[in-house]
């Protein structure tokens, strides 16, 4: 298959993610862009004021520390086999894949070279919202890594949902994209177990050791099996906004930590 990734530019989990998938697929890839986290300015600033409630002043300040840690690592004389996993750019120049930084996925620039390539198959782990010019470019179907067990908590901070209800487990679900956000069918899921002394990040960054093995398995199940068998996300899976400031408050107030 011609399998083309796209990943955020969070150089603190995506690296991880995008080395273990070129660990096996590295040959079919035709190349990855790293995807500009933030959304168009018209629709930011929601989003961007959920992230200061829930991170917070200090959770931002460590997650700062770390981001910029990484990012001057990769400046020191460091062993290629550490190198190599410091970046999206890093990894990709380490298993020789095309790489390009890319603001918006729907630019018709960044939509055409897509469409040149004559892909099987996009890989999605970041956030920007695909048009339906992008979903129509792969021969089979774009795929979203959600960090949900679908059709729970489709849509925004889905680990926040998770851990304001007091689940036990948190989910992971590689599905097929259609124009609907977090619908499509569920090719393949998988749950980690989470409890009350996990931290927001702690829980993160186990959906993130899971994102790797969902998106490699329903590779294997599309490329044997296709999706034809594939359950949907039901019409009326509700959507979920993210956490308002009384959730957060609560999820607070029994000890839960973002960092």
């Amino acid at each position: 298959m011609r399998i083309y990734i796209m990943v955020s530019d969070d150089i603190i989990l995506k690296p991880r993610v995008l080395y273990r998938l070129l660990q096996r697929r590295a040959t079919d890839v035709c190349g990855v862009a790293e995807i500009r986290r933030k959304s168009p300015r018209k629709t930011r600033r929601p989003d961007y004021m959920t992230q200061k409630r829930l991170m917070g002043i200090k959770g931002r300040l460590i997650l700062g520390l770390c981001d910029y840690s990484l990012r001057v690592l990769q400046y020191l004389p460091l062993p290629s086999f550490i190198k190599s996993r410091l970046s999206t750019r890093n990894v990709c120049s380490f298993f020789t894949v095309p790489y390009e930084y890319v603001r918006d996925v729907n630019d018709p620039k960044f939509i055409a070279r897509l469409s040149d390539l004559k892909l099987d198959i996009i890989v999605s782990c970041q956030g920007q919202i695909f048009s339906e010019e992008l979903l129509q470019v792969p021969r089979i179907a774009c795929v979203n890594c959600h960090p949900a067990k679908l059709p729970k908590y489709r849509g925004m901070w889905p680990i926040v949902a998770a851990m304001c209800n007091g689940d036990d487990t948190i989910g992971v679900t590689a599905h097929t994209m259609i124009k609907a956000i977090d619908k499509g069918a569920i090719v393949c899921q998988q749950e980690f177990r989470t409890s009350r002394a996990y931290s927001f990040m702690d829980n993160c960054v186990l959906a993130h050791e899971l994102y790797p093995d969902v998106i490699l398995e329903a590779l294997d199940v599309i490329e044997n099996k296709g999706i034809g068998d594939c359950p949907w996300v039901p019409a009326d899976a509700p959507y979920y906004d993210g956490p308002s400031p009384e959730e957060l408050n609560k999820l607070r107030s029994t000890g839960s930590r973002m960092v």
